[in-house]
């Protein structure tokens, strides 16, 4: 190392005193406290004794909401269970990797807490603690004192002690976890969860800690109950696509862009027939794997937004049958759904992470001529065309063989044509929506 150089010091310095100890101390401050803050706890606002405490007291919490995603991709890596990394929550080892990640949350542009604190030089708000110090609000503005006491002893002396409420000592895991939803994920936050720690969070009160779906409504603030399984699915679909389709399960950093996707795409499978969202589930997964292959943002387009026309997602599943070769072109009248093998084997084309990117800017173009044949086929020209042919068509009919079905079908659909004719030409008003209407794309009532 090079005369003058220096290392920047590890955070926290030294691993936090022992439970029992740290209990004590912080019960003793509290018992002297004379200040108190608000917090909510057990589903109403309840005061909380404000001490002064030295920051070497205090530890990050292992399941703060904002890190969930990154601290299980983490241990991932390092083929550890996250249990075996809440287990260890007061070692040195997990707080300083808990320092890391929080410090670049508290440094992100859209909630920069690092910069306030560095340009204010003093703690404004306390944090909110368990009675054994361990973080419940305040884990990103605490990483932010430690850094900048780290950075600037004298200048930022005053962090080397800071204010915090604390919580009962009676208080519940489940209802810590109902106090930093109520603090942290409610819309207001300046910087909000990601959408998959959001998530995470969310699952996990909900099954592991046994929130009912009205306290997560509530420290939500969710209007719509109904939200709660949204949200799940979403998740449920993000981790499918991890695990299923990369093989790259709980790598959540690979999606974190990805959201409107996502939630576009469980969106529109929830609408679907299973069969047809069965393939509109790996298509949509091929699409997001390959992006980077479509031009500009298509987030607003079908799988991840409603189809435009509404046929298409099974228009879109025929037709790409039919150019790998799984299905005969179908004619009109003909049904487009495909049969079992078809949707097997089409299945096993979409579900290859390999062929992603091409399929992708396949599907995407495949969509976009349908569309535009779609257009096509209602424009003056196209029915003029269609007109010509029908009328040829006629000429080699022989009246001899027609059966009186046949002949009844015939005439009721010359008229249906002759009826529309005249509207089209101003001789008439146009009809009320009935048995006509299904010749020009309606459907009988």
């Amino acid at each position: 190392m090079a005369d003058g150089a220096t290392t920047a010091p590890e955070i926290p310095a030294a691993a936090p005193p022992p439970r029992e100890e740290r209990f004590r101390m912080i019960g003793e401050l509290a018992a002297a406290a004379r200040a108190t803050h608000v917090a909510p706890l057990r589903g109403r606002y309840e005061a909380a004794p404000v001490v002064e405490l030295p920051e070497a007291l205090l530890l990050y919490r292992v399941e703060n909401g904002r890190l969930i995603a990154e601290i299980e991709e983490h241990a991932r890596r390092q083929g550890l269970d996250l249990a075996e990394l809440r287990a260890r929550q007061e070692t040195l080892e997990v707080q300083r990797l808990l320092h890391r990640f929080l410090v670049e949350k508290a440094a992100a542009a859209e909630g920069p807490i690092l910069q306030e604190l560095a340009e204010q030089g003093q703690q404004v708000e306390p944090l909110l603690i368990s009675a054994d110090g361990v973080l419940i609000n305040g884990n990103r503005r605490m990483a932010a004192m430690r850094a900048l006491l780290a950075r600037d002893p004298v200048r930022y002396a005053g962090f080397s002690a800071v204010s915090a409420a604390v919580l009962p000592a009676d208080v519940t895991p489940a209802e810590i976890e109902a106090a930093e939803a109520a603090l942290q994920m409610a819309p207001e936050t300046k910087l909000a969860y990601g959408w998959i720690n959001r998530r995470l969070k969310l699952r996990r009160q909900r099954q592991d800690m046994g929130l009912s779906d009205t306290e997560i409504q509530r420290a939500y603030r969710l209007a719509d109950p109904g939200r709660i399984e949204v949200e799940l699915g979403e998740l449920a679909l993000a981790e499918d696509y991890l695990e299923r389709y990369l093989r790259a399960p709980g790598a959540y950093s690979l999606i974190a862009d990805a959201e409107p996707l996502f939630t576009g795409l469980y969106g529109q499978l929830r609408r679907m027939p299973p069969s047809l969202a069965e393939l509109w589930t790996l298509a949509g997964m091929a699409m997001i794997c390959g992006r980077a292959a479509i031009q500009g943002p298509f987030d607003r387009q079908f799988p991840f937004a409603d189809p435009i026309p509404g046929q298409l997602p099974l228009l879109a599943i025929r037709r790409l049958a039919e150019e790998q070769g799984l299905a005969a072109q179908a004619d009109a009248g003909d049904s487009l759904a495909l049969d079992k093998a078809a949707r097997e084997q089409l299945a096993l084309i979409l579900c290859d992470p390999a062929r992603a990117e091409h399929l992708a800017g396949e599907l995407h173009a495949l969509m976009e001529r349908i569309r535009a044949e779609l257009q096509d086929l209602s424009s003056p020209a196209r029915a003029l065309q269609l007109l010509q042919k029908l009328r040829d068509t006629l000429a080699r009919v022989d009246p001899e063989r027609l059966t009186p079905t046949q002949r009844r079908q015939m005439q009721s659909e010359v008229a249906a044509i002759q009826a529309k004719s005249a509207v089209l030409f101003g001789e008439a008003s146009a009809p009320r929506p009935g048995r006509l209407s299904r010749l020009f794309g309606g459907k009988d009532r």
